[in-house]
C-alpha cells in the first residue's frame, strides 16, 4: 500500500461552524501545508445549513431560487471543489483532510478515503457499497456519503460529507451531486436510532489513520 511521506496527522474538531468561515480556515491551512509549517491535518465539522455548488455546478442544480432557499433557512455557497451540488447540515459529520499528497495517485486517494468512510459504517453492521463512475457511497441503493474535494499543488482540501443525523427534507431542494431522483439516507435512518456523532467522529479518525498510515496523532488543543 502506498503510504503518505509523514506519519504524524493533526486532528482537529471544528464543532459546528459556517461554511465560509470553515473554507477560509481551509485555505490558511493549505498554504501552511505547502510551506512546510504544520503537519497534515485531518478537519472535522458541522456546518449550519448550506447548499454547496462545486466547480462542475451551477444553479441549475437547485430546484427552487435562492431566494425560496434562503426563507428555508438554507445558505448558498459556490465553492472550488469538484462536484455539482450537496447539502450540508446539522447532524452530518465532514471530514477535510488537509494533507501533502507527495507520491500518491489522486485515485487512490479518492477511493482510500471512502474506504475509510465505509469501514466506519461496516462497524455499525450497515452494508455500504460504491457505484462505478460515481464517487460516494451508498447503503441499501441509498447514498450516505458524498465526496468533492480540490488539490493545489498536492495539497487536497474539502472532502466527505456522511449523513449521521442529518435532516434529509433539506436534500429535496436540490439535485443532489447532479443525480436527478437520487434518494439520500442517513446512519439514523438506516439504523432506526439516532446515532452519537461524537463516537462517530472517534471512530472515523481512526478508521482514517488505519487506511491512510498515520501512526501517531500530532498533538493539538482540539484533538478528539
Amino acid at each position: 500500500m502506498i503510504s503518505v511521506k509523514e506519519k504524524q496527522i493533526e486532528v482537529q474538531d471544528w464543532g459546528c461552524l459556517d461554511y465560509a468561515t470553515a473554507y477560509a480556515r481551509q485555505k490558511c491551512f493549505i498554504e501552511e501545508r505547502r510551506i512546510g509549517d504544520s503537519h497534515d491535518r485531518l478537519i472535522l465539522v458541522e456546518h449550519p445549513s448550506v447548499v454547496t455548488i462545486g466547480s462542475s455546478g451551477d444553479l441549475s442544480d437547485l430546484c427552487i431560487s435562492k431566494t425560496l432557499l434562503r426563507n428555508q433557512g438554507i445558505s448558498l455557497f459556490e465553492t472550488d471543489r469538484g462536484g455539482k451540488a450537496t447539502f450540508h447540515g446539522p447532524g452530518q459529520m465532514i471530514a477535510y483532510p488537509i494533507i501533502k499528497l507527495y507520491n500518491m495517485d489522486l485515485h487512490w486517494y479518492v477511493q482510500t478515503f471512502l474506504k475509510a468512510v465505509a469501514d466506519l459504517l461496516t462497524e455499525y453492521g450497515l452494508n455500504p457499497i460504491f457505484k462505478k463512475g460515481q464517487p460516494g457511497i451508498w447503503v441499501a441503493g441509498k447514498k450516505i456519503a458524498s465526496i468533492g474535494i480540490a488539490v493545489k499543488k498536492m495539497i487536497t482540501s474539502h472532502g466527505v460529507g456522511l449523513n449521521v443525523n442529518t435532516d434529509l427534507n433539506s436534500f429535496q431542494w436540490i439535485v443532489p451531486c447532479g443525480h436527478p431522483g437520487e434518494i439520500m439516507t442517513s446512519m439514523e435512518k438506516e439504523l432506526g436510532v439516532s446515532v452519537d456523532l461524537t463516537v462517530v467522529k472517534k471512530r472515523f479518525v481512526q478508521s482514517f489513520r488505519n487506511h491512510f498510515g498515520y501512526s501517531l496523532q500530532h498533538p493539538s488543543k482540539n484533538n478528539i
